[in-house]
């Protein structure tokens, strides 16, 4: 079983911050470089905007969920930005009899490490590094085992050629105060653009070591249809979630709008 301290949290955040000595300042056009985002990964790249994201399981009986969340993303400057996830609100079926609670908040900080080409260009792309923190104020172990505080450490990179687009986000989670799960994640997508919509395909990779150490594994795939609608970006999506020795899958709708800033 892996483990990832907090000290290894601040060394990460130093080592983006140091990267934005050599990463090349983005003169013009859309700091996206002609990409969207996708449902369940989170963009390379730094911008003023805000974000309202909802899921919900479509079985609809005991014990499943409903979740509503926000978030708004801000740049220093081209090549350092931050993050808040403010704490959504999480509700398991029957809405109103079953549990509900506020996730975790959260305050990440971003660097862009690589930049080259821009929204205009036959091909462009970018790589950046994140560190973030969240802290469930009032923890509710029992009745959401999955939330939890925690540090993260995460890689984001996004690359274009022409129309077709590739993103991923790659990282560990580490919990805190025995919430939770640690583990590590595998996030990629791959879109088009076609005219004002952006199709695109997911496929998400979770693993983590529960306490008895019996590895466990999730995969999730997401197919999706974004709308670029200028300063508004709305986009829907179908998750399927597998977990091995278990029969069929979990199926998730997911909503995501984007309003620039």
């Amino acid at each position: 079983m892996h483990r990832f301290h907090g000290i290894g949290m601040i060394q990460a955040a130093w080592m983006a911050a140091a990267l934005l000595v050599s990463a090349p300042l983005l003169a013009g056009g859309d700091p996206d470089l002609g990409m969207s985002r996708s449902l369940g990964i989170e963009e390379a790249w730094v911008e003023n905007s805000a974000y309202l994201t909802a899921g919900l399981d479509d079985d609809t009986s005991a014990g499943n969920t409903l979740g509503l969340a926000g978030e708004a993303e801000f740049a220093f400057n081209p090549s350092l930005g931050g993050e808040v996830d403010f704490p959504g609100v999480v509700m398991r079926q029957p809405l109103g009899a079953a549990p509900s609670t506020l996730a975790p908040l959260a305050l990440g900080l971003r660097a862009v490490a690589l930049r080259f080409g821009d929204d205009a260009s036959p091909q462009a792309g970018l790589l950046s590094l994140e560190a973030e923190g969240s802290y469930w104020i009032k923890p509710q172990t029992a009745a959401f085992p999955d939330l939890g505080s925690a540090l993260t450490a995460e890689g984001m990179a996004g690359w274009r050629w022409g129309r077709v687009f590739a993103q991923g986000e790659y990282g560990y989670n580490s919990a805190l105060g025995g919430q939770g799960s640690p583990g590590w994640f595998a996030n990629t997508s791959l879109g088009f653009r076609a005219g004002l919509f952006r199709p695109q395909v997911e496929a998400d990779f979770a693993g983590q070591a529960p306490a008895d150490d019996a590895p466990a594994a999730q995969c999730t795939l997401v197919p999706q249809l974004g709308l670029d609608a200028g300063d508004w970006y709305w986009e829907a999506g179908e998750g399927f979630t597998f977990t091995p020795g278990e029969a069929g899958s979990r199926a998730q709708t997911l909503l995501l709008v984007e309003r620039d800033l």
